[in-house]
């Protein structure tokens, strides 16, 4: 794995695929929440654009050109925060919605085996 370009939607995704299936309800429950936290980080984007947008308006471009950069970086990180917790509370949702879909089921063929152990 290439930890030097990993993203927050990396981690999150990676975290939650390989734990995906130890979950308890409560857990899932919780991870849910994540769709709320994403609205959170969401609307604090919007907020923090929307104040930037202003005061490139204030400002002559040249003045400011210099944050751009940092202005632009950052905001692709909420992003991809936004996208790591859509998907993990999507996920969490999911499951707890559809729990039939991800309940391990007895094998066929252990039961078959016990049945020709009864039989001999």
């Amino acid at each position: 794995m290439d930890s030097e370009n990993t993203t927050i939607h990396d981690l999150l995704f990676q975290l939650y695929e390989r734990n995906s299936q130890t979950f308890t309800k409560e857990e899932l429950e919780w991870l849910a929440c994540a769709i709320e936290q994403a609205e959170v980080v969401a609307t604090s984007l919007r907020y923090s654009l929307a104040n930037a947008a202003f005061l490139l308006e204030q400002q002559p471009m040249a003045s400011v050109a210099h944050d751009m950069p940092d202005l632009i970086s950052s905001a692709t990180h909420q992003l991809d925060a936004i996208r790591g917790l859509l998907h993990v509370g999507g996920s969490a949702a999911y499951r707890l919605r559809h729990p039939e879909l991800f309940e391990k089921k007895e094998s066929k063929p252990t039961a078959d085996i016990e049945q020709l152990r009864k039989q001999v």
